[in-house]
């Protein structure tokens, strides 16, 4: 089960990428996520961590991918499903596209998927919101 969202941001990708590759920065664009740390300082692959969500669930991460400046992929590990977020980016004459995904897996990774589809698909719109507003600031 995938949902999605996309847009367009008048900044470079790599200014967008030094956003996004900073756990610590991820609450200020991130509108489900309070607090994220990494056990390094940067997304590397396998590097593991904490984020607490709004409704204050601490979940389990690690890094999957991290492609400067393109990409950087993170699992959530939750008690009956894993969701995979990951963030691409496709520069275009010196602005970028975004694309903001969560891939659920598990046992119940489908089902919470269908459940939680359009909610989802609003946090993703107004994360990309709040990180477009950010970078086309800097």
């Amino acid at each position: 089960m995938i949902v999605e969202e996309r847009t367009h941001i008048d900044a470079d990708t790599d200014s967008v990428y030094s956003i996004i590759s900073k756990a610590t920065e991820w609450p200020r664009w991130h509108n489900g996520i309070v607090s994220m740390k990494l056990s390094n300082a940067s997304f590397t692959p396998g590097a593991k961590g904490t984020l607490v969500t709004r409704d204050g669930r601490r979940v389990a991460i690690r890094c999957q991918e991290a492609g400067a400046p393109t990409h950087l992929a993170i699992e959530e590990k939750f008690a009956l499903h894993t969701v995979r977020q990951s963030v691409t980016l496709q520069g275009e004459n010196g602005s970028t596209w975004v694309n903001l995904q969560l891939s659920y897996h598990g046992p119940a990774g489908k089902l919470h998927g269908i459940l939680t589809r359009r909610h989802t698909q609003d946090e993703l719109a107004v994360s990309l919101r709040a990180l477009k507003k950010i970078a086309e600031a800097s």
